[in-house]
């Protein structure tokens, strides 16, 4: 295994954790919700 291979997978470690990511196809239909801060406030944008 290279160095890029391997710093690959180390941040796809990192990044992902324990989370599993679902398994989706073209043509599906996909909720993307983002963080938004605004100085003190939070909230939730679709």
């Amino acid at each position: 295994m290279n160095i890029v291979q391997q710093l690959n997978a180390e941040e796809k470690a990192r990044v992902l954790g324990d989370r599993k990511i679902p398994d989706f196809q073209p043509g599906d239909t996909l909720r993307v919700n983002v963080k938004i801060k605004e100085g003190e406030r939070e909230r939730v944008q679709a």
